[in-house]
């Protein structure tokens, strides 16, 4: 449920205000986040600071909305 919420959000941000690039950051620890920015089709970019991420370490990710079908509609 949350893959496709997140996926929704991507097809949103295309469509309706006309976004390229999406990016996000999640802790080390938080498995769950990163598993549906993957599914979603994120890509790991990179280390994200505690300023990122509510204080911990984690990950950026990064999502290119004009080269990505279920952020278009396919």
């Amino acid at each position: 449920m949350a893959t496709a919420g997140v996926r929704e959000l991507c097809a949103l941000a295309s469509a309706r205000h006309a976004l390229h690039t999406l990016r996000a950051a999640t802790a080390h620890e938080n498995t769950a986040s990163q598993r549906v920015l993957v599914k979603a089709g994120f890509v790991r970019t990179g280390p994200a600071g505690p300023a990122d991420v509510g204080g911990r370490s984690g990950s950026r990710y990064q999502l290119d909305l004009l080269t990505t079908p279920s952020a278009t509609g396919g």
